[in-house]
């Protein structure tokens, strides 16, 4: 066999091992997921040489949710209106426990953060936010209204989790589940069970 031969033969040999290699690698930094109000739920893990495919696709989605949030919140306030134009640019940031910032969100950074963009100052945590502002009943909700739920595993009663509602059943938040900000819907079983509160921090 000569050099040549024995060179192919273990690119091939190479090449073999590689084709049966078990578990992709993937980037956990661009995990997505996208909201029903488009589709239902699929789960994206894109291998590196798929991002830019997946950012395009990503891009894609954020479109299509600030065009139906804007269908939903034509008729509103201009008070509620600022409120929902700052929420929507921040849709797809990775959700961060803790997070404050544009560069990832928890919960309640992400709806103090929005509020403070509009001059308005809240609480930091979900359960002293829902003691700020105007109690409402959840019939009287309207866009820029803050809804409040109890995600604890045990159902607990207190409140550990607030979003921002936009209207029709749909509410933006910093879902830890699926690791960014996203469009929700009330409707879901998991929220209509675990619903607590809401309150009004703009005055329309």
């Amino acid at each position: 066999m000569n050099k040549l031969h024995f060179t192919l033969l273990s690119l091939l040999s190479l090449l073999l091992l590689s084709c049966g290699s078990t578990t992709p690698q993937y980037d956990k930094r661009f995990y997505f997921k996208k909201s029903d109000d488009v589709a239902p739920l699929v789960t994206l893990l894109i291998k590196k040489k798929n991002l830019k495919k997946y950012r395009k696709y990503a891009q894609k989605h954020r479109v299509m949710s600030n065009h139906n949030i804007k269908k939903i919140t034509q008729d509103i306030s201009a008070s509620s209106k600022k409120i929902i134009d700052i929420a929507i640019q921040y849709i797809g940031t990775k959700y961060r426990w803790g997070g404050v910032k544009p560069t990832g969100f928890d919960c309640s950074g992400y709806t103090k953060y929005v509020y403070k963009k509009n001059g308005i100052n809240i609480p930091r945590n979900s359960r002293a936010q829902s003691r700020f502002g105007q109690f409402i009943q959840k019939h009287q909700l309207v866009a820029g209204d803050l809804i409040f739920f109890d995600t604890s595993k045990d159902k607990n009663g207190r409140v550990s989790h607030v979003g921002i509602y936009v209207g029709k059943g749909k509410f933006l938040h910093a879902s830890g589940t699926k690791r960014q900000i996203i469009l929700d819907t009330i409707h879901k079983p998991y929220f209509q069970n675990r619903f607590k509160l809401a309150r009004r921090v703009v005055i329309n």
